[in-house]
């Protein structure tokens, strides 16, 4: 009985492990994920990710603008793409700690002949070195020691991958950063895929 409260917490942290745990091996497992792609439009979603952010750039004190042209529907799944997004923002605005400003645009894009949906997430925070930039998409590198999995940028990236497209960044040091989200349009994708 002296103890009850501590095993009782024990035993809800185990739970939440079990729960993380169960969560990072369906994202290392490449067929899980698939079944519940639909026909997405890229820019909805980017508008519904900035109402659900919004209040959180004000409080960052960030600014933002958007260029949502009407593109090619892509296959994935829509909350798989808002938690990319979402985390692209996010992470864009803890970079500016100072506030700063947030372009983002979605845009039709044709890579390697492949007609596509292409998101552009831009900030004009400290950028990234050179040195870091190689491993921003590495399971667990953070620059964030104090907060922050490691786990964002490449649970991103496996996401994005899944759905048969890439996401790449460029940046400079103090010249901000560019994320870029491209998307083989879903007309381009066999039946076979689908």
């Amino acid at each position: 009985a002296d103890v009850a409260d501590e095993i009782r917490l024990i035993d809800e942290q185990i739970y939440r492990i079990n729960v993380i745990v169960d969560k990072l091996l369906r994202f290392a497992n490449p067929g899980d994920g698939t079944s519940f792609a639909e026909r997405t439009q890229m820019e909805e979603v980017m508008e519904d990710c900035l109402v659900l952010v919004q209040n959180s750039l004000s409080k960052s004190s960030v600014t933002f603008e958007t260029d949502l042209q009407d593109s090619p529907a892509v296959h994935i799944n829509r909350s798989e793409l808002q938690q990319v997004f979402i985390n692209l923002m996010i992470n864009a605005s803890q970079a500016m700690k100072s506030g700063g400003h947030l372009i983002m645009k979605v845009k039709p894009e044709i890579r390697d002949g492949i007609q596509g949906t292409e998101a552009v997430i831009e900030d004009n925070g400290p950028g990234i070195s050179s040195e870091v930039i190689e491993q921003v998409f590495d399971p667990f590198f953070t620059t964030r020691q104090a907060s922050g999995t490691g786990l964002g940028l490449s649970i991103s990236q496996t996401l994005i991958q899944r759905a048969g497209g890439m996401i790449t960044v460029e940046s400079e040091k103090n010249r901000g950063s560019r994320f870029f989200v491209w998307l083989p349009a879903m007309d381009n994708l066999s039946e076979k895929k689908i």
